[in-house]
């Protein structure tokens, strides 16, 4: 669920529709004060708060910290839902922002 809620918030980063950045800012603090409530692998927890920090930020840090939390959260996610991480950051999604 935490990935996904990643990959979400990168969409609406990245996507046509990215909000101003302190929309960007406002929901990604609510975004980890969800992340502290839920049970997640402690070794996780840390490249996911990053990837939801890097929601508010430019398309780079977004990248980058999609592409740390892939590495490491690769032993608990499937080939696929990996896939769908790496997709967020790949055309039509990524504009010039």
């Amino acid at each position: 669920m935490a990935a996904l809620m990643v990959a979400r918030l990168s969409c609406d980063a990245l996507g046509p529709r990215a909000g101003e950045v302190r929309q960007r800012e406002e929901r990604a603090v609510a975004a980890k004060s969800w992340l502290a409530s839920i049970a997640v692998p402690a070794r996780a927890r840390p490249a996911l708060a990053r990837a939801l920090d890097a929601t508010a930020r430019d398309r780079t840090a977004i990248v980058a910290a999609i592409e740390e939390l892939v590495k490491v959260a690769a032993p608990w996610l499937d080939d696929a839902s990996l896939a769908d991480l790496r997709a967020v950051t790949a055309a039509p999604f990524v504009n010039s922002r």
